[in-house]
Protein backbone atom coordinates (compact mmCIF):
# COMPACT_ATOMS: atom_id res chain seq x y z
CA UNK A 1 0.00 0.00 0.00
CA UNK A 2 1.48 3.19 -1.18
CA UNK A 3 1.35 6.41 1.42
CA UNK A 4 -1.69 8.02 -0.49
CA UNK A 5 -3.90 4.33 0.19
CA UNK A 6 -2.91 5.03 3.74
CA UNK A 7 -3.69 8.85 4.41
CA UNK A 8 -7.25 7.98 2.40
CA UNK A 9 -7.37 4.68 4.86
CA UNK A 10 -6.77 6.88 8.09
CA UNK A 11 -9.21 9.91 6.92
CA UNK A 12 -12.06 7.13 6.07
CA UNK A 13 -11.31 5.66 9.57
CA UNK A 14 -11.51 8.44 10.89
CA UNK A 15 -14.24 9.82 9.64
CA UNK A 16 -16.37 7.01 10.23
CA UNK A 17 -15.64 7.03 13.79
CA UNK A 18 -17.33 10.83 13.96
CA UNK A 19 -20.38 9.38 12.01
CA UNK A 20 -20.70 6.25 14.73
CA UNK A 21 -20.75 9.12 17.14
CA UNK A 22 -23.09 11.58 15.32
CA UNK A 23 -25.36 8.25 15.57
CA UNK A 24 -24.80 7.66 19.23
CA UNK A 25 -24.54 10.94 20.54
CA UNK A 26 -28.29 11.68 20.40
CA UNK A 27 -29.37 8.43 21.65
CA UNK A 28 -30.03 9.32 25.42
CA UNK A 29 -31.95 7.97 28.40
CA UNK A 30 -33.42 11.25 30.31
CA UNK A 31 -32.35 9.95 34.39
CA UNK A 32 -32.41 13.93 35.62
CA UNK A 33 -30.50 16.80 34.87
CA UNK A 34 -27.42 15.24 32.70
CA UNK A 35 -29.20 12.69 30.35
CA UNK A 36 -27.67 9.00 30.13
CA UNK A 37 -25.74 9.49 26.75
CA UNK A 38 -24.07 6.75 24.28
CA UNK A 39 -21.64 9.34 23.32
CA UNK A 40 -18.87 8.19 25.42
CA UNK A 41 -19.36 4.39 24.51
CA UNK A 42 -18.93 5.74 21.14
CA UNK A 43 -15.80 7.59 21.87
CA UNK A 44 -14.53 4.61 24.20
CA UNK A 45 -14.56 2.64 20.75
CA UNK A 46 -12.97 5.22 18.77
CA UNK A 47 -10.36 5.11 21.36
CA UNK A 48 -9.69 1.09 20.67
CA UNK A 49 -9.85 0.99 17.08
CA UNK A 50 -7.75 4.39 16.36
CA UNK A 51 -4.74 5.85 17.50
CA UNK A 52 -4.93 8.78 20.31
CA UNK A 53 -4.65 11.38 17.49
CA UNK A 54 -7.52 9.90 15.52
CA UNK A 55 -9.36 9.54 18.13
CA UNK A 56 -9.14 13.41 18.83
CA UNK A 57 -10.00 14.18 15.57
CA UNK A 58 -13.10 12.15 15.26
CA UNK A 59 -14.49 13.41 18.84
CA UNK A 60 -13.62 17.08 17.76
CA UNK A 61 -15.33 16.68 14.65
CA UNK A 62 -18.36 16.03 16.23
CA UNK A 63 -18.21 18.80 18.91
CA UNK A 64 -17.79 21.22 15.53
CA UNK A 65 -20.91 19.69 14.04
CA UNK A 66 -22.85 20.08 16.99
CA UNK A 67 -21.51 23.52 17.53
CA UNK A 68 -22.39 24.70 13.85
CA UNK A 69 -26.48 23.52 14.41
CA UNK A 70 -26.20 19.36 13.32
CA UNK A 71 -28.43 18.20 15.89
CA UNK A 72 -25.78 15.34 17.25
CA UNK A 73 -25.62 16.16 20.81
CA UNK A 74 -27.93 14.33 23.30
CA UNK A 75 -31.56 14.26 22.53
CA UNK A 76 -30.97 15.65 18.85
CA UNK A 77 -30.06 18.68 20.28
CA UNK A 78 -27.19 21.52 18.75
CA UNK A 79 -26.00 24.61 18.96
CA UNK A 80 -23.88 27.03 21.29
CA UNK A 81 -25.86 27.01 23.68
CA UNK A 82 -26.16 23.31 24.31
CA UNK A 83 -22.49 23.42 24.24
CA UNK A 84 -22.10 26.65 26.89
CA UNK A 85 -24.67 25.43 28.93
CA UNK A 86 -24.73 23.54 32.16
CA UNK A 87 -23.78 20.16 30.42
CA UNK A 88 -21.36 21.56 27.61
CA UNK A 89 -18.52 20.94 30.05
CA UNK A 90 -19.86 16.73 29.83
CA UNK A 91 -19.48 17.87 25.90
CA UNK A 92 -16.06 19.42 25.74
CA UNK A 93 -14.95 16.92 28.27
CA UNK A 94 -15.40 14.35 25.48
CA UNK A 95 -12.06 16.13 24.28
CA UNK A 96 -10.14 14.65 27.73
CA UNK A 97 -11.52 11.33 27.42
CA UNK A 98 -10.46 10.61 24.04
CA UNK A 99 -6.86 12.65 25.15
CA UNK A 100 -6.44 10.76 28.02
CA UNK A 101 -7.80 7.40 27.46
CA UNK A 102 -5.44 7.65 24.02
CA UNK A 103 -2.36 8.97 25.68
CA UNK A 104 -3.05 6.15 28.23
CA UNK A 105 -3.94 3.29 25.87
CA UNK A 106 -0.44 3.99 23.81
CA UNK A 107 1.92 4.36 26.43
CA UNK A 108 0.75 1.23 28.19
CA UNK A 109 1.01 -0.94 24.90
CA UNK A 110 -2.90 -1.61 25.28
CA UNK A 111 -3.21 -2.40 21.92
CA UNK A 112 -1.81 -5.48 22.30
CA UNK A 113 -3.83 -8.78 23.26
CA UNK A 114 -4.10 -9.93 26.70
CA UNK A 115 -4.11 -6.16 27.65
CA UNK A 116 -7.71 -6.08 28.76
CA UNK A 117 -6.96 -4.73 32.39
CA UNK A 118 -4.61 -1.97 30.80
CA UNK A 119 -7.45 -1.33 28.60
CA UNK A 120 -10.28 -1.12 31.30
CA UNK A 121 -7.67 1.21 33.09
CA UNK A 122 -7.23 3.48 30.09
CA UNK A 123 -10.50 4.58 29.76
CA UNK A 124 -11.55 4.44 33.31
CA UNK A 125 -8.82 7.85 33.81
CA UNK A 126 -10.24 9.11 30.11
CA UNK A 127 -14.07 9.01 31.74
CA UNK A 128 -12.25 10.65 34.85
CA UNK A 129 -11.05 13.61 32.98
CA UNK A 130 -14.56 13.64 31.29
CA UNK A 131 -16.43 13.58 34.56
CA UNK A 132 -13.75 16.22 35.90
CA UNK A 133 -14.71 18.75 33.17
CA UNK A 134 -18.26 18.46 33.22
CA UNK A 135 -18.50 18.62 37.01
CA UNK A 136 -16.47 21.76 37.39
CA UNK A 137 -18.33 23.38 34.38
CA UNK A 138 -22.00 22.43 35.95
CA UNK A 139 -20.76 23.29 39.06
CA UNK A 140 -20.05 26.82 37.64
CA UNK A 141 -22.90 27.10 35.54
CA UNK A 142 -25.38 25.85 37.96
CA UNK A 143 -24.21 26.97 41.08
CA UNK A 144 -23.76 23.80 42.18
CA UNK A 145 -21.68 22.92 45.46
CA UNK A 146 -19.76 19.60 44.53
CA UNK A 147 -21.86 17.35 45.79
CA UNK A 148 -25.03 17.89 44.40
CA UNK A 149 -22.78 18.39 41.04
CA UNK A 150 -21.28 14.75 41.63
CA UNK A 151 -24.62 13.61 42.41
CA UNK A 152 -26.49 14.94 39.22
CA UNK A 153 -23.25 14.49 37.00
CA UNK A 154 -21.30 11.33 37.81
CA UNK A 155 -22.62 9.47 40.76
CA UNK A 156 -25.64 8.01 38.44
CA UNK A 157 -23.13 6.95 35.26
CA UNK A 158 -20.40 5.18 36.64
CA UNK A 159 -22.03 1.74 36.71
CA UNK A 160 -23.00 2.51 33.46
CA UNK A 161 -19.90 3.85 31.77
CA UNK A 162 -18.37 0.95 33.56
CA UNK A 163 -20.42 -1.54 31.31
CA UNK A 164 -20.13 0.95 28.21
CA UNK A 165 -16.07 0.32 29.07
CA UNK A 166 -16.08 -3.06 28.90
CA UNK A 167 -18.73 -3.25 25.62
CA UNK A 168 -16.92 -1.06 24.09
CA UNK A 169 -13.41 -2.71 24.48
CA UNK A 170 -15.45 -6.22 23.78
CA UNK A 171 -16.55 -4.93 20.20
CA UNK A 172 -13.59 -2.85 20.04
CA UNK A 173 -11.29 -5.73 20.06
CA UNK A 174 -13.04 -8.27 18.21
CA UNK A 175 -13.48 -5.54 15.29
CA UNK A 176 -9.79 -5.66 15.80
CA UNK A 177 -9.90 -8.99 14.89
CA UNK A 178 -11.50 -9.28 12.12
CA UNK A 179 -10.35 -5.90 10.13
CA UNK A 180 -6.21 -6.28 10.92
CA UNK A 181 -5.29 -5.35 7.47
CA UNK A 182 -7.35 -1.99 7.67
CA UNK A 183 -6.56 -1.01 11.52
Amino acid sequence: MDMRDNKIQNLTLTALMAAILCIMGPIVIPIGMVPLSFANMAIYLAIILLDKKKALISTTIYLLMGLVGIPVYSGFSAGAGKLLGPTGGYLIGYLALSFLGGILLEKRKCREKGKLFNQIMALSVGTLGLYLVGTVWLMYQSKLNLTTALSVGVFPFVFFDIVKIILAISIGNSIKRRLQFLL
